[in-house]
């Protein structure tokens, strides 16, 4: 606040009734409105005027005509008292003003209400549906003509209570601006009408008790609050809004545990909210199911980062949660939601769209913890990231990927980690990027989507046996590998069938577009059933080391650069029906020199 902003106790001008000197001193009435029959009316008196000639009627006791200045005491204005005039800036510092049932403020233009700013202080707004209180326009009825009312952080619970605001407002802190640090103010039934800016603005760290059942159908602006992230947790449902309201969110840190209901319009994020907790707690945001987030193009909502932090976001299949674009409406709009190594997000019933925008191209990027259950991602560049290998998801099913080129990207240890009844699109990706599978894991079949090793050899080890769905589907990258056995003990089981056989292809449709399946020494117990390959080099398209055990079963490589099976000479390998697709290769090639 301007340092020079101070007024002087002796400005504040309080007109007493009609026996007072400046009732007696009154200037005379002007001739022209005598002649017409008019009455001139007292300063801020909407009450009937008084013959020419007569003193003013009495005000009833206890009554100013006009407030303006600085007062430090208690103060109420009633019904009775009529419509009193706030002229200029209007503070209350070190008292209480008490607003009842009727009463009624008419501010001059560029006048303003400030309670609270350099000692404790409180506003007390207590009207009703019936006999609302009334902050309106002492001259032009348009928006921004007073500036409104700001109660600062000496301003601590107050309530406001049955109000109706008109014509106030500035750009940048509305008609009703609660300061940063205030804490417990009450925001009830206030009705906002041609209102300049957002109808009302909560700064950074402000934290009100409650702004419930507000009406800004007539506020005249789509931006009916503008909130910092701790203040949302106040907003209650209940409120009436214009067709193309909405709410915004500034960014800033959420600590402690918050809940954002669903005010009924959407939530615009304009900067990062950042979900972390602080000083060894954790955080937590709960999303209530239907709440609609919007998020700018610079935006987002980060979980987890700088501190422990949980998102929870569980709508339901008629109200889900949606996370979509402020800006655009196109593929990468928007970034995405970040679960960060301290962040954790459990997601039910919600809406991806819009999103995939910035440097991960995704709209859910996981280092932490995630799950994910009924989950719709469309119009997305990518759906899911999973950016570490620490990253996992604890849950991953009934997921619905539209019109996203790649649905999910993650690496090889965590392909396990994806379930059932998951949704994509034909020819949808899945990119797997190369790492070593050291626990016991079932990949299921993600079809129609293609799972696409992107690079480098992938190896099951540990003493794990990785088991593959029948059905599934996979695309490999120059030179991939699928191998077991090597840095310890595997088992590798393809269980394909007959009506849903294991694919493995190359990108590349040619001979040698990737390196095959490499049994070596130490897999033991593995099972191929129902594979079909491709695109394989040389070297074969299943390679099976001496001392390794495998049983295959109908089991072709077709354009493929050598045989279907090439084993070492103490390989236990049985195999049934295993034929070459490939002209002039053979099925089963022993290596040379064995007895």
């Amino acid at each position: 606040m301007n340092t020079l902003r101070f007024v002087a106790l002796s400005s504040l001008v309080l007109l007493a009734p009609a026996c007072s000197k400046k009732a007696a001193d009154a200037p005379p009435a002007d001739p022209a409105k005598a002649q017409a029959g008019q009455a001139p009316a007292a300063a801020g008196d909407d009450s009937p005027g008084h013959a020419p000639g007569t003193p003013e009627p009495a005000r009833p006791e206890g009554c100013p005509a006009e407030l303006s200045g600085t007062e430090s005491q208690d103060r109420t204005i009633r019904k009775e008292c009529g419509a009193v005039k706030v002229a200029g800036d209007y503070e209350v510092n070190g008292g209480t003003l008490t607003l009842e049932a009727g009463a009624k403020l008419a501010f001059e233009p560029g006048a303003s209400l400030q309670v609270g700013y350099s000692a404790p202080s409180k506003l007390v707004v207590k009207g009703t549906a019936a006999e609302p209180v009334v902050f309106a326009s002492a001259g032009d009825q348009e928006a921004g003509v007073w500036r409104g009312v700001t109660l600062y952080d000496n301003a601590d619970r107050s309530t406001v209570e049955g109000l109706e605001i008109a014509h106030a407002g500035t750009d940048d802190n509305g008609a009703l601006f609660l300061s940063a640090g205030v804490e417990g103010i009450r925001v009830v039934n206030v009705t906002f009408r041609d209102v300049r800016g957002p109808a009302i603005r909560v700064d950074l760290d402000a934290k009100p008790a409650e702004i419930g059942a507000c009406n800004f159908a007539d506020a005249g602006t789509p931006m009916a609050m503008n909130l910092g992230p701790t203040a949302v947790q106040g907003v209650k449902p209940g409120h009436t809004f214009a067709e193309d309201a909405y709410i915004r969110v500034q960014g800033g840190a959420l600590t402690g545990e918050h809940t954002w209901g669903n005010p009924g319009v959407p939530l615009l994020l304009t900067g990062t909210v950042e979900v972390q907790g602080q000083d060894g707690a954790s955080a937590k945001l709960t999303l209530a199911p239907g709440t609609v987030v919007k998020v700018g193009a610079d935006a987002g909502l980060d979980v987890g980062y700088g501190g422990s932090g949980q998102l929870v976001a569980v709508g339901s299949a008629e109200a889900p949660v949606v996370f979509t674009s402020g800006t655009d409406e196109a593929a990468g709009a928007w970034g995405g939601l970040r679960v960060y190594g301290s962040g954790a997000a459990q997601l039910q019933h919600v809406r991806f769209q819009w999103a995939g925008g910035g440097d991960d191209d995704a709209a859910l990027v996981v280092t932490g913890k995630a799950r994910l259950e009924d989950v719709t991602f469309s119009d997305c560049k990518q759906g899911v990231k999973l950016d570490v290998t620490q990253a996992k998801l604890e849950a991953f099913e009934r997921n619905t990927f539209q019109r996203v080129p790649t649905a999910v990207s993650l690496f090889a240890l965590q392909l396990g980690q994806l379930g059932a009844g998951n949704v994509y699109d034909e020819g949808a990706r899945i990119d797997v990027s190369a790492s070593d599978v050291g626990s016991s894991a079932t990949w299921r079949a993600q079809r129609p989507a293609v799972v696409t090793f992107v690079e480098g050899e992938t190896g099951v080890t540990d003493g794990a046996t990785l088991t593959v769905e029948a059905g599934s589907a996979f695309a490999m990258g120059e030179g991939v590998v699928l191998g077991a056995g090597y840095g310890g003990a595997a088992v590798l089981k393809l269980e394909g069938t007959a009506e849903a056989p294991i694919t493995f292809r190359g990108l590349r449709a040619e001979p040698g577009a990737w390196g095959g399946l490499h049994l070596y020494g130490q897999t033991r117990g593995a099972v191929l059933r129902h594979v079909k390959l491709s695109h394989v080099g040389e070297a074969g398209g299943v390679q099976v080391d001496d001392e390794a055990e495998v049983t295959l079963e109908h089991v072709a490589c077709s354009a493929c650069g050598g045989p279907t099976v090439a084993h070492g000479c103490t390989a236990k390998v049985t195999a049934t029906e295993v034929t070459a697709g490939t002209e002039g290769q053979v099925a089963v090639k022993k290596a040379e020199g064995c007895e």
